[in-house]
């Protein structure tokens, strides 16, 4: 089967959504017309200009998981971006002179349900996505990062550097891992760089620097973003002894790094460089602002309960753990105003599922969220529209009780946040 690109002059706008949810949504709860606004939330998403029912040959090896497609001539101008849409939310899509150019729009991003989209799993590497057409096939690689990470989170074990492409993903070299490591790691190793700069190894004042400008602009160091990767190849180059810890690049010393931070139909472009050129550059949805109680009252407002309904579709097969029932916890306390656990509530039920799946080895006989969440609204004694308050006590206890500092996509506290969001812009 021969798949089309996706028109040029076809508009998209980009914006969170479960609509892919909403026919299950319908026949489960009676009350989710208010559910069809919240989204699904992937961590890593890879997004094909092509119809959702495209004919793609999806091959994984150890080292990759590569895509295929058979297509017309979509130029040879082909390549992969890379987008942050949210903190630990990546989507993958494809650019090239054939292919429509996607708008941000709103607070967030809507994925056009028609395209044909992909979940990652944890293990790839999307800021490392190439793409390559010849011979009548489109052809995706992204990379994996394997078993073996270290705890550095950003490079690999041994002495392989995972590139870090921020911009536009171009197909990378890499060393093998049983090279010895004999030259430091350059900018252009890690970021798409031209230029006096890209023969720069990466000292560790350079990271310094960036992680500053970070903290100081942006309130905090981006996960994945510039800083912590110049600080992983900093670290790295140090250990080897390629670098001192003093060192600062010449153009870091003469030229400094800049942050800056554009408001572009509606979301946040925030773009990071060092000297003239740009090392990273991704969207951000602009501060949710508090709103008067009227409007938190607002009766089309998104509940807590109705949130915790949604997770029930997003995320219902997940087996309840610790995390989940600390949250649905909070989520219980801030819906119903009490200090206190409802007796038999669903805070008390998730807590009681998430100490006996503790014990169960096999997913197939723990309780799961959809088993707990599922008519939540009938099963609160009281309830309320969710706020952002609300949203950052039910985000925290979920990541505090997560052994990796996370939360889980299309999760209890993602549903809130997404309500809490929503509630707000429809102020």
């Amino acid at each position: 089967m021969k798949a089309n690109p996706t028109p040029k002059k076809r508009s998209i706008s980009l914006q969170y959504d479960i609509v892919s949810t909403l026919s299950e949504a319908n026949r489960l709860v009676s009350s989710q017309k208010k559910l069809r606004r919240l989204p699904h939330i992937f961590t890593r998403v890879l997004e094909l200009p092509f119809r959702s029912d495209a004919d793609v040959s999806v091959t994984e090896t150890p080292d990759h998981l590569r895509f295929a497609v058979t297509t017309d001539d979509v130029g040879d101008d082909v390549r992969t971006q890379t987008i942050q849409l949210h903190p630990g939310v990546t989507k993958v899509v494809i650019r090239g002179r054939n292919f429509l150019d996607l708008s941000l729009d709103g607070l967030g991003v809507e994925l056009d349900l028609d395209l044909w989209r992909f979940r990652l799993p944890a293990s790839t590497l999307p800021e490392m996505a190439s793409a390559a057409y010849s011979d009548g096939e489109l052809v995706v690689t992204v990379p994996k990062c394997g078993a073996d990470d270290d705890e550095e989170g950003v490079w690999s074990a041994g002495t392989r550097p995972l590139f870090y492409r921020s911009i536009q993903n171009e197909p990378a070299t890499t060393p093998t891992a049983t090279q010895p490591t004999t030259e430091p790691i350059k900018y252009s190793d890690v970021f798409p760089v031209s230029g006096s700069l890209a023969s720069k190894p990466i000292a560790p004042q350079d990271a310094a620097t960036m992680q500053s400008a970070e903290n100081t602009v942006l309130g905090n160091t981006q996960k994945g973003g510039p800083a912590a990767v110049m600080n992983s190849a900093a670290t790295k180059n140090e250990r080897a002894g390629l670098v001192s810890h003093e060192q600062v690049t010449d153009v870091v010393a003469t030229d400094g790094v800049t942050i800056s931070q554009a408001n572009v139909a509606g979301s946040r472009i925030i773009t990071e460089a060092v000297g003239d050129q740009v090392v990273g550059e991704y969207a951000r949805p602009p501060p949710v602002a508090m709103t008067s109680p009227a409007s938190a009252l607002d009766r089309d407002a998104i509940t807590i309960g109705e949130a915790l309904q949604a997770t029930a579709l997003s995320a219902g097969n997940k087996p309840v753990d610790q995390s989940d029932a600390a949250a649905i916890q909070v989520a219980e306390m801030r819906a119903t105003g009490s200090s206190e656990v409802v007796p038999g509530g669903i805070a008390a039920q998730a807590q009681s599922a998430a100490t006996t799946n503790a014990r169960l080895i096999l997913d197939e006989n723990k309780t799961k969220l959809s088993d707990i969440l599922t008519d939540a609204t009938a099963k609160l004694p009281d309830d309320k529209p969710a706020t952002r308050e609300d949203a950052e006590r039910v985000i925290g206890a979920e990541l505090r009780n997560d052994p990796n500092m996370v939360t889980y996509p299309g999760g209890v506290a993602e549903s809130v946040a997404a309500a809490a969001r929503l509630n707000q812009s429809t102020k």
